[in-house]
């Protein structure tokens, strides 16, 4: 084998442009070219060694190379049998990286599509969402702005009374109880405000998009269609923009501590209507907020409904509540249980789910990169979509209804008939699995509350028919029976109702928990821990508990 510098001393010029010119028409590997140039050399070489004077080399070389013929064409014939003759682990090599190289073009071409393109922003799901949530109901009607002004009203607790504010006015020190009072007076106009808010039968909040994310200060306040600067409305391509109202739901539950620490004062002071009134005024605030608007206002709702809960075990507890009051509450709760409203609602969020869909495709239906966490689940989806198929917006979106319809079904099942066997939610795409372990959750945060409500329904027919009756029950049944009671409460996590037993002067109230199994009133390590009996009654287990 020569090396790629060649000698072409021995042959004539002729013969030397022909080789040169075959080599360059061969368009192939250099060390491939380089070899086929020694090979042709050494055959003109050998066939004029014999041959001395120079005329007879140029003419014996003419005769060669009109016997080899055009060195376009044997350039070609000599490429093939190159390629023929190699050996198949490099052809196999060869076809592979040939196949893999239009595949890497075919898949960068299908991603460039789909990189190139305006997002879509035919439809305002900011307008959609103030629509949803305002439900064709007046202004006049929202009790929000009312609760807003009573936000701006508070004077949040100092840090001095933070503990103290939650404790029973007789349990406090004198420091204490005048510091707290004190804090109560000082929040008169808030709670005034709070009251009159509560009169009126809805709360929802108008929402307005985030001026951190329509960052040009022209666009602000602006629909996202009228939105002319191309560079705005991609940099809101990935999500519905609306500023959360968090200072105002922090300033809310604040309200609630002051009303609840006024509550404990009226009902120490004997003022029991004014206590039982404000109780209900709290109970209706977070009625209003549960089931509607976004997830984080429905969980404040839902955090505050339990301090109401608190308020009631603690005046049954503490005071000889009339039992006009006790009935009046007793019938707020049981109205409202009877509305069968849900306790929480995904429909904002899938409106949120909407707008993103719309974001990863064009107006007129083309396919974006930004579609992709909404098609893929796992690696075989990801080569479905980059490879050859490319879904259609409509089936994406009926996917999302189907994913939560799915979710409405479960939250409809109780604890003890879901099976998950049997009832287990399709998982599409990386969002949907991304979502389904915290919309769990909020499911058994769901049925947890229902389990509250029953018990404090039951624990005021057990002091009302204790009341009338001068000794507690032997069952929950009597409670019924004697009208306490429009209905056994119902424990969600074993077939029948809340578990009750006698014990001397008091009583146990308990459900057998998220693991279905009754305990006997045997607690797990806390309140609400997945192991155990969750103990209502009486209060000291609950609060040993809910120190754990």
């Amino acid at each position: 084998m020569r090396n790629k510098e060649n000698d072409y001393s021995n042959i004539p010029q002729c013969a030397a442009d022909y080789i040169r010119l075959v080599v360059k028409k061969m368009r192939y590997r250099r060390k491939v070219r380089a070899d086929v140039e020694a090979e042709l050399i050494a055959h003109f070489e050998d066939c004029l060694r014999d041959i001395t004077d120079p005329a007879d080399r140029e003419k014996k070389s003419a005769e060669l190379i009109e016997q080899f013929g055009d060195a376009k064409l044997l350039a070609k014939l000599i490429r093939r049998g190159k390629k023929r003759c190699r050996p198949l682990w490099q052809k196999i090599i060869f076809k592979s990286l040939m196949v893999l190289g239009i595949l890497i073009l075919y898949v960068g071409l299908r991603l460039g599509y789909m990189a190139i393109g305006t997002p879509g922003s035919s439809v305002d799901y900011l307008a959609k969402l103030n629509e949803t949530v305002r439900a064709g109901r007046s202004e006049e009607l929202n009790s929000q702005p009312l609760y807003a002004e009573a936000g701006n009203a508070l004077i949040r607790s100092p840090e001095s009374i933070f503990n103290a504010m939650r404790k029973w006015p007789g349990d406090m020190n004198d420091i204490e109880r005048q510091d707290v009072f004190k804090w109560i007076e000082d929040n008169k106009r808030a709670m005034e405000l709070f009251r009159e808010a509560s009169e009126k039968p809805y709360f929802w909040f108008n929402y307005k998009p985030d001026p951190n994310l329509l960052n040009t200060e022209s666009e602000i306040g602006r629909p996202m269609t009228q939105v002319k600067d191309k560079n705005v409305r991609n940099a809101n391509k990935l999500k519905l923009s609306i500023i959360l109202p968090m200072k105002e739901l922090s300033s809310l539950r604040q309200i609630a501590f002051v009303v609840q620490a006024s509550i404990y004062r009226e009902a120490y002071n004997s003022d029991y209507e004014q206590a039982i009134s404000d109780l209900i005024s709290v109970y209706e605030f977070t009625w209003k907020m549960q089931g509607q608007g976004t997830l984080v206002e429905q969980l404040v709702g839902i955090a505050i409904e339990a301090l109401g809960h608190t308020a009631v075990y603690k005046l049954v507890e503490e005071t000889d509540l009339p039992d006009d009051q006790l009935q009046r509450l007793q019938k707020t709760i049981e109205q409202y249980q009877q509305e069968n409203k849900p306790i929480i609602s995904l429909n904002v969020e899938k409106l949120f789910m909407y707008d993103y869909l719309q974001r990863g495709y064009t107006d007129d239906g083309r396919m974006l990169m930004e579609a992709i966490p909404l098609v893929v689940n796992d690696w075989k989806d990801i080569f479905e979509v980059v490879l050859w198929n490319f879904p259609e917006k409509s089936e994406l979106k009926a996917g999302i209804d189907r994913f939560y319809e799915q979710i409405d079904e479960l939250s409809k099942i109780p604890p003890d008939e879901y099976d998950s066997n049997t009832f287990k939610i399709d998982i599409k795409n990386q969002f949907e699995k991304i979502q389904a372990p915290a919309i769990e959750k909020v499911g058994q945060l769901n049925w947890r509350l229902k389990s509250d409500c029953q018990a404090v329904l039951a624990v005021i027919g057990i002091k009302r028919y204790e009341k009338a009756e001068g000794q507690l029950p032997d069952n929950l049944e009597q409670v019924v029976s004697a009208g306490f009671l429009e209905k056994l409460p119902q424990d969600y996590y074993c077939a029948g109702p809340l578990k009750y037993k006698k014990t001397g002067t008091d009583f146990l109230l308990y459900s057998c928990g998220s693991d279905g199994d009754d305990d006997s009133g045997k607690t797990g390590e806390k309140m609400y821990a997945e192991e155990g009996d969750w103990v209502f009654w009486p209060r000291e287990a609950y609060k040993q508990n809910t120190k754990r």
